[in-house]
């Protein structure tokens, strides 16, 4: 018989809802389409998401959080796994009406079937085994078949550990180069689900660096692109995030929705981007991408932030960015590195707009920038002492002077190296050239 309360399982489940599980949908003002945003993953990763969706509105919106937890009951008893429904169940604390409250009859029925399935999947593995030892025709391929099935079951059901086992089992059967990769990739999705970045990018970047190996099919190839530019933003690797994001290939698509939707692609790679390339940069690594143009087009907030960023209008920019943010600071990947990446963006946005300029009214940037005049000249400050910025601010007056570089001081200093240069070539030469004279030694 099910029996409530808290088991390892459980807080397993619970912990990956908290910490493991990307973002909340695209907001349109204040207001968003819960239901539409998990419609965008399998039922799985959905339940999972909405579980980090509700804990993240606890005490702030308890209306989302209520919805959110709404659709994740309804779509646990879809499903096979009976931990995870009972987390839905505890997060609901009795809050709604009594049809989402515990269904211990579901859960017995799903325990039973599944403890009568899990001995029958157990046997059929065995015997296929049994017949691949014996050399049997057919054998291999019903023994990964066997195998395949198994590992499925245990992962529907909740049980990682073992789904891992059968994966393994499975990989060691598989001849054909499509069937090693999509076991391959089950390792990977099963890194990601604990929280093991550092062992899902090593299993990436190995899996690259053996694609010609085994015939790496394009879609395993920029699915492990992806991965990796995933686990690159947690490391804070923001430049290899971006390159790996713009990497990705459209052939992916939506169809990697358990780790990352098409639209999780465009907003990853376009705010690596800009907190790490240079504007010039842009034009060559997106605007001329078609495989991540197409991304953006599931994106329109982030493709419209792109180009704003392009055409300098910062106003836009910011605005674009405040959008984001509603959502993006719940993002399980970026809700402790989205105002990393938004402070760097903002940094490049500012060095930018002085570039062209020698006077700066300091009233009308900081208009620009949303800000006040006060906090300007504190970014200011800090981007000039950190050497990004050469300039001086005037506070009476409230304007930036910009230096100018001074083109023939400049140029000197460049004829000074040329020489030293030129004089150190020599000085080898000669070296050379006295090494190399056959000297006679007089011995008298």
């Amino acid at each position: 018989m099910w029996e409530g309360g808290s088991s390892r399982n459980l807080d397993i489940t619970f912990q990956e809802c908290n910490s493991m599980i990307p973002y909340l949908p695209f907001l349109m003002g204040n207001q968003f389409d819960i239901q539409a945003y998990a419609d965008k993953y399998p039922t799985r990763t959905k339940i999972i998401r909405l579980l980090a969706l509700a804990h993240h509105c606890h005490g702030r919106n308890d209306d989302r959080e209520l919805e959110a937890l709404k659709i994740a009951y309804k779509e646990a008893k879809k499903g096979k796994d009976v931990q995870l429904f009972a987390t839905v169940v505890e997060n609901i604390n009795g809050r709604l009406s009594p049809e989402y409250d515990m269904d211990e009859d579901w859960c017995n029925e799903v325990i039973r079937n599944w403890e009568e399935n899990r001995v029958r999947l157990g046997e059929e593995a065995s015997k296929c085994q049994d017949d691949y030892e014996k050399g049997l025709a057919y054998a291999e391929d019903d023994t990964k078949a066997a195998c395949k099935k198994a590992a499925n079951m245990f992962y529907m059901h909740g049980e990682a550990d073992a789904a891992r086992v059968w994966y393994l089992a499975a990989i060691r059967y598989c001849r054909v180069e499509v069937e090693y990769w999509e076991m391959f990739m089950r390792f990977v999705l099963l890194f990601i689900e604990w929280g093991n970045f550092p062992r899902a990018q090593y299993t990436a970047i190995e899996g690259l660096k053996h694609k010609h190996d085994f015939n790496m099919d394009s879609f395993t190839e920029n699915t492990l692109h992806s991965t990796i530019g995933l686990t690159s933003i947690r490391y804070r690797s923001f430049t290899h995030a971006a390159l790996r994001f713009l990497q990705t290939g459209k052939e992916v698509g939506n169809q990697f929705s358990m780790i990352l939707a098409d639209h999780d692609i465009a907003t990853y790679g376009a705010l690596c981007t800009l907190a790490t390339f240079e504007q010039e940069e842009l034009q060559d690594c997106i605007f001329e991408n078609k495989d991540f143009q197409s991304y953006l087009d599931s994106m329109i907030e982030v493709k419209e932030l792109l180009h704003d960023f392009y055409s300098r209008d910062y106003s836009s920019v910011f605005r674009h960015l405040a959008n984001l943010r509603e959502w993006l600071l719940f993002d399980i990947h970026l809700f402790d590195r989205f105002e990393e990446l938004h402070e760097k963006i903002r940094n490049k946005a500012i060095v930018q707009y002085v570039r062209p300029f020698s006077v700066i009214d300091l009233k009308t940037m900081a208009e620009i920038f949303n800000t006040s005049v006060e906090d300007l000249k504190k970014e200011l400050v800090t981007l000039i002492l950190d050497d990004q910025i050469k300039a001086k601010i005037d506070s009476i007056e409230n304007v930036l002077h910009v230096r100018t570089e001074d083109t023939i001081a400049n140029f000197k200093k460049l004829l000074e190296r040329c020489s030293e240069i030129e004089r150190d070539a020599r000085t080898i030469l000669l070296f050379n050239a006295v090494f190399n004279y056959p000297f006679v030694r007089n011995e008298e």
